[in-house]
């Protein structure tokens, strides 16, 4: 199916040109106003067209310019602070640029530009680049130094298309670079500025991060790669607050994973995670903890370690039984055991009054925990599908 977003448009790609005419014209017919076809013509239609939705091998992303950004070649870019390079077909920056000196961000799209030069110093106010698909062959894009830009987003179809290195932009503090197929991330470590990356919608396998140069990381986004391992490097990030990585293969985490004090939500939906690290239980000031569609068989008692708890993700694992020392999180507001293999919660009565939200559904419990009848400030509560007597 093709998918719109504000500035993107998603195209499948299939094996054979032959192929994607057929699903095109079956889309149009099928998902038309009009309805034309007969219901038992269309039921045949449909068949043909998800055999095909199942032949899809990958898809394509086209671009389009922000509603925000002008045109560069428009009277009003000479007063804007948001300029747009759309379908140029060029292999340098247009020179006219240069003269806009109150540009503080400038977007490439779908464009053949192979180079961001160092001239772009000379626009002293740009501090954002955003390069969406360029298509210069098979070379990847080269960066010259750019002293004051602080935001680099990228987006491509091809993987060697993004620079295999970013230290010519030593400033830098945002680096997006999600949905570029990458393999392998690129050479951050001379951008000790940064304080967010985002390399989610990839094909990362492992990921590891020299910790101790980068005082300033803040958020790190792997969500959607194929990550089996997390380094060790990534246990020394001082600074760290959020960490994601929903839908990968992590099957364990780094033994040090303690060590990041300033971690306030860790995201580790749908992996396959069995177990947890003991220095897990010492992230102080973890404030959400997202650990959805694992395979968890236990929780520690230690989980009273985390005090400044407010959101725990723990449905859909493997769970016979929670710790009684849960009950001690006084800060926890949501918590969300459903689809697990509970029989019963050994919360002492009086426990979690500060609790919003609880999900306790589809599990094994024959009688309600006796705990529940204080809890004065629930909002929300999910006892179906359970054996309640």
């Amino acid at each position: 199916t093709i998918t719109h977003s504000k500035s993107q448009t998603v195209y499948p790609i299939f094996k054979s040109k032959n192929d994607s005419a057929i699903y095109y014209t079956l889309q149009k017919e099928l998902f038309s106003s009009t309805g034309a076809s007969p219901v038992v013509e269309r039921d045949s239609l449909f068949e043909i067209y998800e055999r095909l939705r199942n032949s899809i091998i990958g898809s394509k992303t086209i671009f389009s310019k922000s509603e925000k950004a002008v045109d560069y070649n428009d009277e009003a870019a000479k007063v804007t602070s948001f300029i747009c390079i759309n379908n140029y077909k060029g292999k340098k920056l247009p020179k006219s640029i240069y003269q806009l000196h109150q540009v503080d961000s400038i977007e490439l799209v779908e464009t053949k530009i192979k180079r961001l030069p160092s001239s772009l110093n000379k626009l002293k106010n740009l501090k954002t680049i955003y390069v969406l698909n360029n298509n210069t062959g098979a070379k990847s894009l080269k960066l010259g130094k750019l002293k004051n830009v602080k935001k680099l987003v990228i987006r491509s179809n091809e993987k060697d298309w993004v620079p295999s290195s970013f230290s010519s932009v030593h400033n830098l503090e945002h680096l997006d670079i999600r949905n570029c197929r990458l393999e392998k991330l690129p050479d951050i470590t001379s951008n000790q500025q940064l304080s967010t990356l985002i390399a989610k919608e990839n094909n990362l396998t492992y990921f590891d991060i020299k910790g101790n140069r980068f005082n300033k990381l803040i958020e790190i986004n792997l969500q959607k790669n194929k990550i089996e391992r997390i380094g060790d490097g990534v246990t020394q990030l001082p600074s760290l607050k959020k960490f994601q990585l929903h839908f990968n293969n992590i099957s364990q985490l780094p033994i040090g994973l303690g060590n990041l004090q300033s971690l306030e939500e860790l995201g580790l939906y749908q992996n396959k995670l069995s177990e947890l690290p003991i220095s897990f239980y010492q992230l102080k000031n973890l404030r959400l903890l997202d650990l959805y569609f694992n395979q968890l068989l236990k929780i520690d008692e230690q989980i009273l370690n985390l005090q400044q708890l407010e959101v725990l993700y723990l449905s859909h694992n493997k769970l016979f039984a929670v710790p009684a020392s849960l009950g001690q999180l006084n800060n926890l507001t949501e918590l969300y055991l459903h689809n697990n293999r509970l029989t019963h919660l050994s919360i002492p009565t009086g426990s979690l009054k500060n609790l919003k939200v609880l999900r306790i559904n589809h599990n094994h419990f024959t009688e309600l925990p006796d705990f529940l009848n204080l809890l004065k400030q629930l909002e929300y509560l999910d006892i179906s599908e359970n054996k309640l007597i």
